[in-house]
């Protein structure tokens, strides 16, 4: 279940819900697997011209009023339904679930899995507003942002890769030289999917730095920074367009996806149980 503002094909950055599929397809139940990508990029959008996150968040209940009846007209039984949500789809996924309970005398979906549940606003919602552990008979969460992300501990697991989302590892380093390089550009050309037409700008660590952080910024901070940064580098190239807002300013949100899909076909995660991050440390 893809995030806020996002579609099921993105073709212009990471399209990570056709990687996903593609990675849950090659597991040794493949052929047992029914694999369905969720098309609510309308809602999910919340505005035809401008991205209304408020509204997106209002659409969730139509999205799930028509995905529950679709689902159980198709006689696909909800004790092996998975719903894997990123983002704002993690409370998609949420909604979807206290839906179909409550279509259907109280059934529940067999498990839900949210990447990084979205966290701007959702701090003070109630648990009936929210991905929660009785959405399903399973439900784990990965924590990966402290900005972007709800790190609320709402699941039957959490858990918190590299000891917190104010720790991811990966995001620590310089935009050009983070996973695959295709991937991870921060600019690219309009009108143009290749690699060869991709421009990558190294941001140096002082000006990761004068931005506030990558995974640090309010969202008042990155209203105020954004123009900045386009009038820096769009000047020299006013074609291209700004694509990683994820990459720039949330890393680490998108770090649960691929901690997920790392772990569908080899899981070579460590975990250890606690009741707190004091606990931990």
């Amino acid at each position: 279940m893809h995030g806020f503002a996002e579609k099921w094909n993105m073709s212009v950055r990471w399209n990570w819900v056709d990687a996903l599929k593609s990675e849950l397809l090659r597991s040794s139940d493949a052929n047992r697997l029914c694999v369905i990508a969720v098309d609510w990029a309308e809602l999910a959008r919340g505005g035809l011209l401008v991205a209304n996150y408020w509204r997106a968040i209002d659409n969730m209940q139509l999205a799930a009023d028509l995905l529950a009846p679709y689902l159980r007209a198709n006689q696909l039984p909800a004790e092996q339904l998975h719903c894997v949500g990123f983002s704002l789809g993690a409370h998609m996924c949420s909604i979807l679930g206290k839906t179909y309970s409550r279509l259907y005398g109280g059934v529940k979906l067999g498990r839900i899995t949210g990447l990084d549940p979205a966290g701007p606003f959702y701090a003070n919602k109630p648990s009936s507003e929210k991905l929660t552990h009785t959405d399903a008979t399973l439900v784990d969460i990965v924590h990966t942002s402290d900005n972007f992300g709800l790190a609320e501990t709402n699941g039957h697991m959490d858990f918190y890769p590299d000891r917190g989302p104010s720790a991811i590892a990966a995001c620590d380093t310089d935009l050009e030289t983070r996973y695959d390089t295709y991937e991870n550009v921060v600019l690219y050309e309009e009108g143009n999917g290749d690699a060869e037409n991709v421009v990558k700008v190294t941001l140096t660590e002082a000006e990761i730095e004068e931005q506030g952080g990558l995974d640090r910024l309010t969202v008042k901070s990155i209203l105020g920074r954004i123009g900045a940064f386009f009038d820096k580098y769009f000047a020299q190239k006013p074609k291209q367009v700004f694509t990683k807002l994820h990459q720039f300013f949330g890393c680490s949100h998108l770090m649960s996806v691929r901690f997920f899909m790392s772990s569908v076909n080899q899981c070579y995660f460590w975990s250890r149980m606690c009741a707190s991050y004091e606990e931990y440390n």
